[in-house]
């Protein structure tokens, strides 16, 4: 909930909890505010999604396992010229180099394209990885928001998918499977993590003495 719509709702009803997305660069002034009417100082708990963030219960999906079993699943099928569009320095980013790496696979700078994983950045991390002397055999990409752009790419350069470039990617987003060819992406199990959500805040509604979560 982003900070005026928190401003809105309270004052509008009478909140007794806030799920607040922490994005990587959410910084602490911001957090303060749209958590004003929540948190420790209010005594309205709130738990953040997205990301850790020290002092409040935090549900988060869990980069590492994810890199693992994307990169795992690819491995398995022969793959090993694996390139990434993405935010590069995030988690996920800075799993999968380390696990190409440590297999011994090989790792060039230019198949690690350092875009956000939206929609309308796909297309441009595609026309940049077209540029490199060598392509790899498939690319993950950070989201499947990126998917559309990267296909209209591939087919204005002629390049045939999965044949030329697989693509692999993670959210497992509906839209995905309205694009050919369908591809691989890695399930968030979006509401689990909901659940979760919940759970923790009613819990820490009922127990505001409970340990950090």
């Amino acid at each position: 909930i982003g900070k005026f719509a928190v401003a809105t709702l309270a004052s509008a009803v009478a909140l007794t909890g806030i799920i607040k997305y922490k994005q990587k660069t959410t910084n602490k002034r911001t957090l303060q505010i749209t958590c004003a009417q929540g948190g420790k100082n209010s005594g309205k708990p709130v738990v953040i999604y997205g990301n850790p963030w020290e002092g409040y219960d935090c549900v988060y999906p869990d980069k590492v396992e994810y890199a693992h079993r994307i990169f795992d699943y690819i491995t398995k099928r022969g793959y090993k010229k694996i390139g990434y569009f993405g935010i590069t320095t995030e988690l996920r980013g800075r799993m999968l180099k380390e696990l190409i790496i440590k297999a011994g696979l090989p790792f060039h700078n230019e198949w690690f394209i350092q875009f956000p994983g939206s929609r309308k950045y796909g297309e441009a991390a595609m026309e940049q990885l077209l540029k490199a002397p060598e392509l790899p055999e498939v690319i993950i990409l950070h989201s499947d928001l990126m998917l559309g752009g990267v296909l209209k790419t591939a087919r204005r350069h002629n390049i045939r998918i999965p044949e030329d470039i697989a693509l692999a990617s993670y959210d497992n987003l509906p839209e995905s499977a309205l694009f050919y060819p369908e591809i691989t992406t890695v399930d968030p199990q979006t509401s689990l993590q909901a659940e979760m959500l919940l759970e923790t805040l009613i819990k820490r509604m009922n127990d505001p003495q409970l340990p950090i979560q």
